[in-house]
C-alpha cells in the first residue's frame, strides 16, 4: 500500500512512465504494420518489365510505327490499331516465341495492306524494318516467304503520270452503279501498278494482268455488265504498251 501511496503522491514519475509506455506501444504497432505491409505486398521482379526489353530494336520499331499517329488518316484507320495490337503481342515476353513471331508476320501483312490502300509514302520503308527485326530476334523461325518485298506504289515513286487509258477505266468504274466498296477496291488496284518504276516493269505488267482477271471475274461488275468490257480495255492497254514483255510473261 505504501508503494501505491507513494505513486499517488508523486504524480510526475507516473506521467513519465505512462508516456514511455505509450511510446513503446506506438513503436511496436508501427513496426508490426510496416512488416505486415511488406509481407503482404507482391514481390517486384528484378528483371526489366518494359515491353520488348528482351528483343533487340523493339523500342525503335515501336517508335517508328507510333510516329505514324501524327497522320490522322493513318491513325484513324482500323488497320492501324490492329497493327499496334499485333506489335504489343510481339513485345509481350509472356507469349511464346512462335506467338510473337506470328504476331510480327501478321503486323507486317496488315501494314502492307494499309500501304496498298492508302498509297501513303510514310508506310513504305517500315515493312523492311519488320523483316530485319524478325531476322535478328527470331532467327530459328524466320522465313523470307513470310515477309514479301514491298514495292513503292505511291505518287512519290512514280516516274510518270497515270496513263490516260488507265484513268479512263478508273472513271468508268467510278461512274458505274456497283457498290462503293467495289469501286474503291478496283480503282486502287488499277492505279497501283502505274506507280511502279520502270525497273520493275515485269512486276507492273503482271500486276495489270492480275487486276484484269479480277475485273473479269467480279460478280458486281458482271451484274453491271462491265466485267468483259473493262477486262478487254485493260488487257489491250498492256498488250499495246508493253507487247514484248507481255508476250514473254504470258508464255511462261
Amino acid at each position: 500500500m505504501r508503494a501505491f501511496e507513494v505513486l499517488k503522491k508523486n504524480k510526475k514519475p507516473v506521467i513519465i512512465i505512462i508516456v514511455v509506455a505509450v511510446i513503446i506501444i506506438a513503436l511496436t504497432l508501427i513496426y508490426y504494420l510496416n512488416y505486415s505491409s511488406k509481407s503482404n505486398s507482391p514481390t517486384l521482379s528484378t528483371s526489366n518489365s518494359t515491353p520488348g526489353s528482351d528483343l533487340k530494336g523493339y523500342p525503335e520499331l515501336m517508335q517508328n510505327v507510333n510516329s505514324l499517329r501524327s497522320d490522322n488518316t493513318l491513325a484513324q484507320a482500323p488497320l492501324f490499331s490492329r497493327i499496334i495490337n499485333s506489335l504489343q503481342i510481339v513485345g509481350n515476353s509472356k507469349s511464346t516465341e512462335q506467338e510473337r513471331y506470328n504476331a510480327l508476320v501478321n503486323a507486317d501483312g496488315l501494314l502492307e495492306n494499309l500501304y496498298n490502300t492508302t498509297n501513303n509514302h510514310k508506310l513504305y520503308s517500315i515493312p523492311g524494318d519488320f523483316s530485319d527485326f524478325a531476322k535478328i530476334n527470331f532467327p530459328k523461325l524466320y522465313k523470307d516467304s513470310d515477309f514479301f518485298p514491298v514495292y513503292c506504289i505511291d505518287p512519290s515513286c512514280a516516274q510518270s503520270p497515270q496513263p490516260q487509258a488507265i484513268l479512263n477505266i478508273v472513271n468508268e468504274i467510278k461512274n458505274s452503279n456497283v457498290p462503293e466498296v467495289v469501286k474503291t477496291t478496283f480503282v486502287q488496284d488499277i492505279l497501283n501498278p502505274g506507280y511502279l518504276q520502270n525497273s520493275f516493269l515485269n512486276t507492273k505488267i503482271f500486276a495489270y494482268t492480275i487486276v484484269a482477271n479480277n475485273l473479269k471475274n467480279s460478280g458486281a461488275l458482271t451484274k453491271a455488265g462491265l466485267n468483259e468490257k473493262l477486262y478487254n480495255e485493260l488487257t489491250d492497254y498492256v498488250k499495246t504498251t508493253y507487247p514484248e514483255e507481255y508476250n514473254k510473261i504470258m508464255s511462261k
